[in-house]
Parts: structure tokens; sequence; C-alpha cells
């Protein structure tokens, strides 16, 4: 039996608080360029779903990360989550902050990938993903928002401090070719290198941080020599400028759609009471906005675009004539050099239209009420309704493949007059109603 002073010092805490919480359980980087076979060598004994390098934590989380072509972020989460790739920050100090060039979410591992515009070199990386901001990282199931919390070099996964909406902040070391993780590329990191030129994954003796590009092989010519290039490289000075500084946070913005011939058009960025983006130090107003992202010059001409600084509006102007899809990026800026990246679709759509419509009494008299579509996309499913003297049956008509809609009915009490049939494509544009001349 245990003494009584003993006991008295247990202590026992809820474990639904816990489990209520969304939580961040591992962080790892990863490399567009690496081999499968590394990545399987390196891969092994992680965590779920996270695929490269896992970064240890207590005071090896400080341990230089040596490989020179490291362009992914990974974050695993405890429970599947609402997450965008604008929820992280990642900011250094050779490079304030890093674009994306892509990011993916899977809700089996629950694990999401921010995929790097290009490759860190050498720096002091500083992630920041949020759960106080405008839109945070919050669970898909009861939407508790993230409890984030985490003291670099000490604590241990899961984040948290047990109460919701704390940003996770998060440093790596990245420094190509440090062997030895000192901090500092030196001799000693090249002569450990060059007595493992040859091996590759497999063999006794292959080190995976010697391996420096991540291809399965210790090289001369990729490893040793990269070393050699490198000498006394070092971690820069001083700190992110994330540190102490929230980036800027976003809901996103809609999709534009907009009829042919439309010549512009124009969406809030802020406007004292709405505003799809903020920022804790610079509020929405206090952030530069611009376009850094246009795939079809063609639709729009990304010069074109006006951002109004008094009114928080972005204007769009359309090239005359055209039609077709944009995805348009936007970022929002702070004053330390921070940012969000948001995309939204524009569309700039033809008009479907009714080509054919008539009602004609069938020998038995029942009606058929028939037509056709065209649009500048596909019409297939399109629901055409019908009004005027139709209006009391209720009517619709699905439009097939080939742009035709069909059906007979047996419509008593019908009365001479006009029938109208009108229908929506998918991009909420309707076309101009179409009529047909009822005679009973």
């Amino acid at each position: 039996m245990f003494p009584r002073d003993r006991h008295a010092r247990m202590r026992f805490e809820p474990l639904e608080s816990r489990d209520m919480l969304t939580a961040i359980s591992a962080v790892g980087v990863d490399s567009t360029a690496w081999d499968s076979s590394f990545r399987d060598e390196i891969d092994n004994g992680n965590s779920a779903g996270i695929t490269g390098y896992e970064i240890p934590t207590g005071s090896d989380q400080a341990k230089t990360v040596p490989w020179n072509n490291v362009d992914k972020i990974q974050i695993k989460f405890d429970t599947d989550v609402d997450v965008q790739a604008a929820d992280l920050s990642v900011s250094g100090v050779n490079e304030t902050a890093y674009e994306f060039d892509d990011f993916s979410y899977d809700a089996t591992d629950k694990v999401a990938t921010w995929t790097l515009a290009e490759a860190i070199a050498k720096d002091k990386i500083f992630l920041d993903l949020d759960a106080d901001g405008i839109d945070p990282v919050k669970a898909v199931s009861g939407g508790a928002v993230l409890d984030g919390e985490w003291t670099d070099n000490s604590d241990t996964f899961p984040s948290g401090n047990g109460t919701a909406g704390g940003d996770f902040e998060f440093r790596i070391n990245v420094l190509p070719g440090d062997y030895n993780g000192s901090a500092t590329v030196t001799t000693f990191d090249r002569l450990v290198v060059a007595s493992k030129v040859g091996k590759a994954v497999g063999d006794a003796g292959y080190d995976i941080r010697a391996d420096i590009n991540g291809d399965g092989d210790i090289t001369t010519a990729d490893d040793k020599d990269f070393i050699t290039n490198h000498l006394s490289d070092a971690l820069p000075s001083g700190d992110p400028e994330g540190v102490g500084n929230d980036a800027p946070t976003t809901t996103g913005l809609a999709d534009v759609h907009v009829n042919a011939g439309a010549i512009s058009s124009w969406l809030v960025l802020y406007d004292g009471t709405t505003t799809q983006f903020d920022d804790a130090e610079d509020d929405s107003d206090g952030l530069t906005y611009s376009v850094v992202g246009n795939t079809n010059e063609s639709l729009i001409d990304t010069t074109s675009f006006t951002i109004s600084e008094s009114s928080g509006l972005m204007y769009i102007y359309y090239e005359s004539g055209e039609t077709g899809w944009a995805d348009i990026t936007v970022r929002a800026t702070d004053t330390d050099g921070l940012f969000v990246d948001t995309t939204f679709k524009v569309h700039v759509n033809e008009r479907p239209v009714i080509a054919t419509f008539s009602v004609i009494e069938q020998p038995n008299g029942d009606w058929t009420i028939s037509g056709t579509v065209t649009d500048d996309e596909d019409v297939a499913g399109l629901v055409v309704s019908f009004s005027g003297v139709l209006s009391s049956y209720g009517l619709t008509a699905t439009v097939d493949g080939n742009g035709n809609f069909s059906i007979t009915e047996t419509l008593n009490g019908l009365v001479s007059g006009d029938a109208l049939a009108n229908v929506t494509d998918d991009d909420l544009f309707s076309a101009i109603t179409a009529d047909a001349t009822v005679t009973v």
C-alpha cells in the first residue's frame, strides 16, 4: 500500500478535456526531388502520413536539417481538421516569407502538406499555423479550434496547453551540408561524407544525413563536393520575421461569375464592416494588396487589376470578346513583409440559349413540351422550367447530352396563351426566356 504522503501527490486529470481539443502530433520536412528509395529509408518509423524527415522534439528539435532540396512542410493533426494553405505562414531570416506552390490535405492520415515555390537554401524557419485569426484551423467534427501552443526545444507532442485557440509556432533549422548538426558546415562534415562515398540505400554504412541531395547514393559530385563548395556556411543570426509578428490571415475570396460582354466587376477585400483579410498588428486596411497569380492572361490582363485603398475594392477588367476561366491569386502583405495568399476563380460565361421551344398537342390529348438548349459549356443535366400558361403544372425537363429536352404530359385545364421556358446553367446564368404560343 502506498504511503499517505505519496498518494496525496498523485494528480488525476479528466480525459475528455484532451479528447475535445485539436492538436498537432508531428511535423516533417520533405522534398519533391528525393528518390523514392531515400524517402523509404528516411520514412522508417515515422508517424503515419509523414513521408519525409520527421522533426525530433526536445533539444534535438534545434538540430539542423542537412539536405539541400527541402521544399515541403508536413504537419500531422490528431483529428480530421478543416485546414487551408493560407492557415500556415512560413518565414525565415534569409527569406522573409516563403511562397507556396501547392497544398494538399490527407484526411485519412490527417496530414497537411505545403510545397514551397523553391527549396530552402539555408535558414531559420518559423512555422506559424493559425488558431486565433479570422479563419483558424479547427476540427471537422465538433469544430474545436487548434490548441497549438509549443515551446521550442523542450516540448513533446501533442501540442497545446489544454485550451483551444493558440497558434502552433514551431522552429526548424535548415543548413545543407551540415552533417553533424553543429549549425556550421565544416571540414569535419566533409571528411565524414567523403568516408561514405560509394554507399547507397541498403548498404552497410549508408547514412541519410550524408546523402545531401537525397538521391539514394552518396557520391563525390553530389554530396562531398557540395559540402566543399559550402564550407563555413552557417545559420543566419537573428530571428525570422514571424517571431513576435503574426502573418495576415484570410477567409478566402468567393469565385466570380460574369456574363460574356461584361466590361468589369469588383469584389470586396475590406470595407470597414466586411473583411476577407485580417492581421493582428496591421488590421485589414493596413495591409498592402497585390495580384500575384493569373492563369489566363487572354481573359484578364493582370496589369488591368485596380485595388482601391480608400474603398477596399478590387476591380477586374475583362478582355473584349473572351470567355473562359482564370485562377486569380491575391496577396495581402503586412508591414514586416509577411503575407498570405488566396486564390479564387473568375468565369466569364455565355448565357445558355433555348434555341427551340414548342408545346404540341398529341392525337390522344396529351401535350409534348420540347426544345433544344445550347451553351458555351456542357448542357447535359441542365433543368428547364416552364411558366406562363404552364405555371400551375410545376413541370421541369432535363436536357440530355445533345442539348434536347422533351416531356409529354396530360395537362387538364390548359388554356390558350403563351408558354414560357427558362434554363439556368451551372454558373447560375439564366437564358433569356423563350416563349411558344399554345392554342387549345
